[in-house]
C-alpha cells in the first residue's frame, strides 16, 4: 500500500486559483507551451455562471472544514481517525454524511492538469487531451508496478485526496468555432452503481487500465458512451437528460451550460486488453428488487464478469466561456487530419482514458458505503463521516 502520510491535494487549490484568470497562455494550469506554441489560442474559462454546479451539486464544498491537519479528527458518527497512523492529509471530518440515492454514486470534484498531445494507453499520434487528476502524467506513464513509470509514485492529484487517488483520466481538448481551445469550467469525477446490483460490485482493481469510445469514430457513438447536452440556468437540460441526450455536441445558447458526460461500461475482463477489457452490462428480462429497494436492471456477461463503478468524466464549460454558443465546437479528435478544422460533426470521436491508482483502503471504503448502500457521496464524502481533501 502506497505511503499516505503525504500532505493532501494542496493541487486542487493552487491549480483551481489560476482558472478565473483571463490570460491566454498555453502555461497555466501546467499546460506545456511546446504542445500548443504557433498552434491556437487557449482560453481561460469564464468567471460568469454560478459557482455550484446547475445539477444541484454544490462544487464549492471541498469535504472538509478546515480543521489543522497534524490533529486526529472526530467524524460525524463519533469514531476518531487519527492522522497521525496512516491517513494524514487525507482526510478530514465531513459536513455532512451521505444522502440515499438509486444511483449509488461517489463524487469527486477535480480540475484539469494540463492539455497535452499524447494518450498513455493508446499512444500513437494523439489529439490534444485534458488530462484530470495524476499531477505527474507523461506519455510514458503506466500503472503496472513499473518502478520508474507507474503512476503510483507521483506526489499528487488535482483531486481531493492527494495520495489516495492518484489515478489519471483525459478526454480530447475542446475547440470551437474559431479553432481555439476551450477548457472547461468544472471538472467532476464520478463512480456509480448505476443499475448493476450494488453487493456484486468491486473496488477498481490495482493495474486497471481502460478507454471509453473509439476516437476514429466516423458516425455518432451510443449515448451509453458519451452523453452531451445544454443546460439552462436553471439547470433544466435541453432538450432532456438520458434518452434525448445527443452524441453530439449541440448548439447550446449564450445563456446555456454546455456539458459532456464520458462514460466508462462496468463490466471487466481483467485478462482482456485496455481497448477490450470494459463490457456493458445485459439488461436482465424482469427487473428485480435490488439494495435500497433500486431495480436491478443489469448483469456483467461471463465474458467480462466482475463487475465495477461505472465512471463517468464530466465537464461543464458555462455561459461567459461558451461566448456567443457552442455552434461548430469540435474535439480535438474531431479533426482527424490535423488541419485545425474538424473533419466529422463535433463530438462523433468522444472518447476517454482511464489509469486507475487508488489507494486499496479507500476505494473500498466508498465503493462499501456509497456505491452498495446505493447512497449518494458529495465531494468527496466516503460514507463513514470522513471525506477525502
Amino acid at each position: 500500500m502506497r505511503n499516505k502520510f503525504l500532505i493532501a491535494a494542496t493541487v486542487c487549490a493552487l491549480l483551481a486559483g489560476s482558472c478565473s484568470t483571463n490570460q491566454a497562455t498555453a502555461d497555466i494550469r501546467g499546460v506545456d507551451s511546446s504542445e500548443l506554441a504557433g498552434q491556437r489560442t487557449v482560453l481561460q474559462p469564464g468567471d460568469s455562471g454560478p459557482s455550484a454546479s446547475d445539477d444541484g451539486v454544490d462544487n464549492s464544498d471541498g469535504g472538509g472544514d478546515g480543521d489543522d491537519p497534524s490533529q486526529p479528527v472526530e467524524t460525524d458518527s463519533g469514531e476518531t481517525v487519527d492522522r497521525s497512523q496512516g491517513r494524514t492529509g487525507i482526510l478530514t471530518k465531513a459536513s455532512s454524511e451521505a444522502e440515499a440515492s438509486e444511483r449509488g454514486v461517489f463524487e469527486l470534484i477535480c480540475t484539469a492538469v494540463k492539455e497535452a498531445a499524447f494518450d498513455p494507453i493508446q499512444g500513437g499520434n494523439s489529439p490534444l487531451n485534458f488530462f484530470i487528476g495524476n499531477s505527474e502524467i507523461s506519455a510514458t506513464s503506466t500503472n503496472d508496478g513499473n518502478a520508474a513509470t507507474d503512476i503510483s509514485t507521483s506526489d499528487g492529484s488535482s483531486c481531493p485526496g492527494g495520495r489516495a487517488d492518484l489515478s489519471s483520466y483525459w478526454v480530447p481538448a475542446m475547440y470551437n468555432a474559431d479553432g481555439n481551445v476551450v477548457r472547461p469550467d468544472s471538472v467532476r469525477i464520478t463512480y456509480s452503481r448505476f443499475t448493476h446490483d450494488g453487493t456484486k460490485i468491486q473496488a477498481p482493481p490495482a493495474g486497471l487500465t481502460a478507454i471509453s469510445g473509439d476516437r476514429t469514430a466516423t458516425a455518432p457513438q451510443s449515448t451509453a458512451v458519451a452523453i452531451w447536452n445544454c443546460f439552462d440556468s436553471g439547470g433544466t437540460p435541453r432538450p432532456g437528460y438520458g434518452s434525448d441526450a445527443t452524441s453530439l455536441i449541440p448548439a447550446c445558447a449564450s445563456d446555456e451550460s454546455l456539458t459532456l458526460q464520458q462514460r466508462f461500461h462496468q463490466c471487466f475482463n481483467e485478462s482482456a486488453s485496455p481497448t477490450s477489457n470494459l463490457a456493458r452490462g445485459n439488461d436482465l428480462p424482469t427487473a428485480a428488487t435490488g439494495p435500497g429497494n433500486t431495480q436491478i436492471g443489469r448483469q456483467c456477461p461471463s465474458s467480462h464478469p466482475i463487475s465495477l463503478p461505472g465512471l463517468s468524466i464530466e465537464l461543464r464549460w458555462r455561459p461567459g466561456t461558451i461566448g456567443s454558443g457552442s455552434d461548430g465546437w469540435y474535439l480535438s479528435s474531431d479533426d482527424t487530419n490535423n488541419d485545425g478544422s474538424p473533419d466529422v460533426p463535433g463530438g462523433t470521436t468522444s472518447n476517454g482514458g482511464w489509469m486507475s491508482s487508488w489507494d486499496t483502503e479507500i476505494a473500498e471504503t466508498w465503493v462499501t458505503n456509497c456505491i452498495q448502500t446505493a447512497s449518494h457521496c458529495f465531494a468527496g464524502k466516503l460514507g463513514d463521516g470522513t471525506a477525502l481533501s
